[in-house]
């Protein structure tokens, strides 16, 4: 009886002295942050600038998904992910009237762009983007369509609404759906020399490698937002709201949106992003 008695006190002290190292492991390993965003925002490599301060400051690990904006909402819904950048003001509203999104912000924006042949086959350059697409659709000139229910996509739609033309789909020979995110598609555009509606930010960061130019450009009517939204935790109490939280205040903070507006400047003479602060911006 003795010697099971030192047997199991023995047994537990060195799974004692097992676990103290263990725990010391685990309260000092970098808690983890998931990030759904828009390929667009992931493509300029504005969030491969911004985050890893972010990691070092709060000792986190940020994953990111990079996807469409319906797809990163649809990730927010089912509690995958803690927080989401997306570019689709109609989409986001209603996630955060359906009680999915706890905080929602605005941190940047840009504009969308019609990109296509240099030798513009369609006629569309300075013309209005709804005007273009008409062109384009009239004409049957190539065109390359996201078609992913992305943010691109989302305005592509509403395009093709003002144009006053019928919208255009996969059974037409000029249109094609890629069903890929937003360098991609621009590479597909690029290879069928066809024209794409594309956010400014990942053309300028790709377009030394392409055979595309810009053809309608600073159209007020293509304003294209940036939110960060952060899940709701009384949806999905496993989100880690705390640090999604922290990293909304991070793309919300003066010295973050000042290296917004200065990303991509100097390299392509005017900047990738815009901020939503009133910062002063170097050159």
């Amino acid at each position: 009886m003795n010697l099971c008695k030192v047997c199991a006190g023995m047994i537990l002290v060195i799974i004692i002295l097992i676990m103290i190292p263990l725990s010391g492991i685990t309260a000092s390993s970098p808690k983890v942050l998931k990030l759904a965003t828009t390929t667009s925002m992931y493509d300029t490599g504005l969030l491969g600038y911004l985050i890893p301060a972010f990691e070092k400051d709060n000792n986190v690990d940020v994953h990111v998904l990079s996807v469409g904006s319906g797809m990163a909402l649809d990730m927010g819904r089912r509690g995958e992910v803690d927080v989401l950048i997306a570019h689709s003001p109609a989409d986001e509203k209603t996630f955060m009237y359906q009680g999915y999104g706890k905080e929602r912000k605005q941190f940047a924006h840009n504009y969308f762009v019609i990109v296509g042949p240099a030798n513009d086959p369609a006629g569309i350059k300075g013309m209005s983007a709804p005007e273009a697409m008409k062109r384009i659709a009239l004409k049957k000139s190539p065109f390359v369509s996201r078609g992913d229910r992305s943010g691109t996509h989302m305005m592509e739609m509403e395009l093709w609404n003002k144009s006053g033309v019928t919208k255009p789909d996969s059974t037409s020979s000029w249109y094609m759906e890629t069903g890929t995110g937003q360098a991609e598609s621009l590479n597909t555009a690029n290879e069928k020399q066809a024209y794409m509606l594309c956010d400014i930010g990942t053309f300028l960061n790709n377009h030394k490698y392409m055979n595309l130019v810009l053809l309608v450009d600073k159209d007020p009517m293509l304003v294209n937002n940036y939110d960060v939204i952060t899940v709701n935790p009384t949806k999905n109490p496993f989100v880690n709201y705390d640090m999604a939280k922290k990293f909304a205040d991070y793309l919300t903070s003066p010295d973050v949106q000042r290296k917004i507006g200065e990303y991509g400047k100097k390299e392509f003479g005017r900047p990738l992003f815009y901020p939503e602060l009133e910062v002063e911006i170097a050159g």
